[in-house]
């Protein structure tokens, strides 16, 4: 249920947010979620 909520939250997000905000958001999940390795750096 967790999983679902969060999904639909973050559509919501999508929707509320312009389009710099959501890019932004975008951007640091992306960064997140590449290896540490790929970083260079410790995350």
């Amino acid at each position: 249920y967790f999983w679902i909520y969060m999904g639909i939250h973050t559509v919501n997000i999508w929707k509320e947010l312009p389009g710099g905000l959501v890019a932004r958001f975008t951007q640091t999940m992306v960064y997140r979620a590449v290896p540490t390795r790929a970083m260079g750096r410790p995350i």
